[in-house]
Formats: structure tokens, sequence, C-alpha cells
């Protein structure tokens, strides 16, 4: 029994890095895929967290939709409802050393966050973005 424990054990610690820079390569090429989809003017939807600042509230599963006719947000629970980003009523700042955007949005501020190391992706959606701030904002 011993055995097979010990043997399981060095299956898992060999495998993990290898698994991990599989999963690495995976995303990075998935990445390349979606900016290259947004430069030729095609939909992409994105996954990424988003969360009302100040409401107490935890962030929510969200998508981020990029088309050719503006920017959306969803969240998965209802809490946003296709929000588009870049409309004379939102602001939108980018702060692209956390992936996020900042959304003001009726004198709230809506953070969507995508995932860490998105940053040409970032910057792609941005590019679909009139007017739009690409300053730090702590």
């Amino acid at each position: 029994m011993w055995e097979t424990v010990s043997v399981l054990v060095l299956l898992v610690i060999v495998t993990q890095p290898l698994l991990h820079r599989m999963q690495k390569r995976w995303h990075s090429v998935r990445t390349a895929q979606r900016v290259a989809a947004l430069n030729r003017g095609e939909t992409v939807r994105v996954r990424c967290a988003a969360r009302f600042r100040n409401s107490g509230g935890d962030r929510r599963r969200a998508y981020l939709t990029a088309t050719s006719e503006g920017v959306f947000v969803s969240t998965a629970d209802g809490t946003v409802s296709k929000l588009q980003l870049g409309t004379p009523d939102t602001q939108v700042t980018i702060v692209a050393e956390l992936s996020m955007l900042v959304c003001d949005v009726a004198g709230r501020q809506l953070e969507v966050l995508l995932a860490a190391g998105e940053d040409r992706l970032l910057q792609a959606v941005a590019a679909r973005l009139p007017d739009c701030d690409t300053g730090d904002r702590s």
C-alpha cells in the first residue's frame, strides 16, 4: 500500500510543473487569439470579475463582451445587465497595472477586473472604447 501511495505522490510531483506550463501556454495562445479577433472586428467574450465600489458587495462573475457596436459588461447573476461602456453617461479609466477598467456609471464606480497578465487584451478592448483615460487611478 505504501508503495502505491509513494508512486502516486511521485507522479504528482513530476507532472505538476508540466501541467502548469501547458496551462500557461494555452492561456497565452487563447489571449493572442482573442486580441487578433478584436483587431479583425469580431465579437469577443471574456470572463472577468465585476463589483461596485463602496457598496459592500463582493466581486461577481461577469463577462466583458466587445462587439462592433461597443463594449458591454454583464454579470452572471443579473446585477449588471448589459451595461455599455464608452457611452456619454459612462466614463472609463484603465488601470493597466491591475488589468482593470474603472467605470463611472451614474455616480457609482464599477470595477471590471480581467485575469492578471491580460495587458494585450485590455489594450485591445480599450481601443474599442471612445474617449477613455489610460492613466493609473488609485
